[in-house]
């Protein structure tokens, strides 16, 4: 079983001037973000295939047919506002942009905040920090402590994106991602056919993918319903096991 992934992508608040904490000066806040990508005609997540500093170049994934394919020049992150207004409940405002241009390329984006972190200055000089995992409780005490720190054109105009990250998705999440598939059987010859977007096909490979098995027994109700003049119809949903592409 080949190894599939998730991305995310960080966004940093930087604090002018840095936040002086104890023993410690913060240059600033951070979050990373996890994505999930999804094909808008299919609706199945799209994972990625390799944990490799290329997956980091606009976006590579491993479509449902097995072939590669790139999202032109993007990543995942230019279609996610993430910045900082002080009038905000909670300061952090996200805002979905380029939706157009996502939606042209056929895709549409969830994401969820994975982790928080402080970023500490490493010396007196102030200028290499360290980042360190927090909790979402802390992250936000120090926002609301320093707002004026944050308050600054960095942030307010939208925060920057300066590293990715990788999430393996385990055998039990995959478990998560079925596939289905709807199935007709015609009771005059046995013949079996299989919904697609458009129709059907007697090819299963061909087949259009389903990942809510609830809409799939829509589609399944619908066809036989629309059909019923043809003669009996038997249906069935076919759940595809999960395989290497």
């Amino acid at each position: 079983m080949k190894k599939i992934y998730r991305l995310g992508y960080d966004q940093v608040f930087l604090a002018h001037p840095g936040i002086k904490m104890g023993n410690e000066v913060l240059a600033g806040l951070s979050i990373t973000i996890k994505y999930k990508l999804f094909d808008l005609n299919t609706n199945l997540e799209i994972p990625f295939s390799d944990k490799d500093q290329s997956i980091g170049k606009g976006v590579k994934y491993i479509s449902e047919d097995g072939k590669y394919a790139e999202i032109g020049d993007y990543y995942m992150s230019n279609f996610l506002k993430c910045s900082f207004d002080k009038d905000y409940e909670g300061y952090v405002k996200f805002e979905e942009i380029n939706k157009e241009k996502l939606e042209q390329m056929g895709y549409r984006l969830e994401y969820e905040i994975s982790s928080y972190d402080k970023d500490v200055y490493t010396n007196d000089s102030c200028i290499c920090s360290e980042s360190e995992n927090i909790s979402k409780e802390e992250f936000y005490k120090i926002l609301s402590e320093n707002i004026k720190n944050f308050d600054n054109i960095d942030n307010t105009r939208g925060t920057q994106s300066c590293s990715y990250v990788t999430y393996l998705i385990e055998e039990d999440e995959e478990e998560d991602m079925k596939k289905y598939v709807v199935e007709i059987v015609v009771a005059s010859n046995q013949k079996r056919l299989y919904l697609t977007e458009g129709g059907c096909t007697t090819n299963i490979k061909k087949a259009k993918i389903y990942r809510n098995i609830r809409i799939a027994e829509e589609k399944l109700i619908g066809f036989c319903f629309k059909h019923s003049h043809s003669g009996a119809l038997q249906g069935t949903i076919i759940e595809i096991k999960n395989q290497e592409e």
